[in-house]
C-alpha cells in the first residue's frame, strides 16, 4: 500500500469511518479528466466492483467528501458483470486473452459507474448504482 492510502486509511480511522476489509483482487487509481480535483479507486472486491470517487471541498477539517458506489444488486449491469466473472471456460485462444478482456471489462464498467454517479445531485442516483458518503 502506498504512502498515500496509509495517510488516508489513519485520516478515516480517526473519524471513525472504517473501510470494510476484503481481499481486494484488483485496483486502479484515476484522476478525473474534465473535474479538477476528483479522483477514482475501483477496487475489485471478492469479484464486485467497488468505486471510490474523492471530491474536494471548501468544508470540513479534511477538505474533502468520498463516496462509495457500487453497482445496485437487480441493476442490468450487475448481472452482466456477474455472468462475466463467474464464466469459466471458452477456448484454450479466449483464455490466453482472458486477463485483457476482464481488464477492459473493469474500465467499462469503471466509466459506466463514474457517469452514473455524476448523473446523480448527491442525493438522489439513477438505480443502477447504490451510493454511500463515507466521509
Amino acid at each position: 500500500m502506498s504512502s498515500w492510502q496509509d495517510e488516508l486509511d489513519q485520516i478515516l480511522s480517526n473519524l471513525n469511518v472504517h473501510q470494510e476489509s476484503h481481499e481486494t483482487e484488483f485496483s486502479l487509481t484515476q484522476a478525473a479528466h474534465d473535474r479538477p480535483g476528483v479522483f477514482y479507486r475501483l477496487d475489485l472486491v471478492d469479484g464486485v466492483p467497488e468505486l471510490r470517487v474523492y471530491i474536494p471541498t471548501d468544508d470540513g477539517a479534511y477538505k474533502m467528501d468520498i463516496y462509495l458506489v457500487t453497482l445496485a444488486p437487480q441493476s442490468f449491469l450487475a448481472h452482466t458483470f456477474g455472468l462475466f466473472m463467474i464464466y469459466d471456460g471458452g477456448s484454450s485462444a479466449y483464455q490466453e486473452i482472458e486477463g485483457g478482456v476482464i481488464y477492459y471489462m473493469l474500465l467499462l464498467i469503471l466509466d459506466a459507474m463514474k457517469e452514473l454517479f455524476w448523473q446523480g445531485d448527491l442525493f438522489h442516483f439513477p438505480p443502477e448504482i447504490e451510493v454511500r458518503q463515507l466521509l
